[in-house]
């Protein structure tokens, strides 16, 4: 049984419909322990676990506080992790506010950029015909659309696009020394969550 560490919630995103959407897709093949605090987690015994989880941002307060819990050390852990075959799996949020200059940026091979404050409803499409994309045909969420800065050697596996505000990049892959980091930008609702596809999406990333 595979072995999932996921750490959630933010100033934004509260982590209670995180943890119950995570709850609702990872079913009995895995081991999932939720925590909505860095303080809560023993990084020590980060190499007990096969997956990392981080659906929440890097800072640790609102957003005018530029404190970050997502510092040096934190980055080694998980540069470590995946130094030693671990994967990555960062969740909407999880592609935000962190310093754009350290590991960890390069670690994630993109960050976001920004979001238009109206949340229209969103195409989500495949980009790639990979194992991330097996199953996954077009659907539609209405949701923040994320729009990010992505690294040109990752790999793009999925695709969002609206009406008002055009095209991003909703996911997207990359190998990092023995593991692998794997980006899903949707996720500001439970609504999302529950859509078919998305957690055919999740469970083919927590397959990979």
């Amino acid at each position: 049984m595979k072995k999932v560490l996921a750490l959630v919630g933010d100033y934004y995103h509260p982590s209670d419909y995180l943890k119950q959407a995570l709850k609702m897709v990872i079913k009995n093949d895995y081991q999932l322990d939720i925590f909505s605090s860095h303080q809560e987690i023993n990084w020590e015994g980060l190499l007990e676990y096969d997956i990392l989880i981080l659906a929440t941002w890097g800072k640790i307060n609102d957003p005018d506080d530029e404190a970050y819990w997502l510092d040096e050390y934190h980055e080694k852990k998980i540069d470590q992790f995946l130094a030693e075959g671990g994967k990555l799996f960062l969740v909407h949020s999880g592609t935000a506010s962190y310093p754009k200059d350290g590991l960890f940026r390069e670690i994630a091979g993109g960050h976001f950029i920004q979001h238009p404050e109206e949340h229209p409803e969103i195409t989500i499409k495949a980009a790639a015909d990979n194992f991330l994309t097996r199953g996954i045909t077009d659907f539609k969420i209405t949701d923040e659309q994320y729009f990010m800065d992505v690294d040109p050697e990752v790999e793009v596996f999925l695709k969002a696009e609206s009406d008002q505000f055009g095209e991003s990049t909703a996911g997207w892959t990359k190998d990092y020394k023995k593991g692998k980091v794997i980006v899903l930008t949707p996720g500001h609702t439970l609504e999302v969550f529950e859509e078919e596809m998305m957690q055919k999406l999740i469970n083919n990333i927590l397959e990979v």
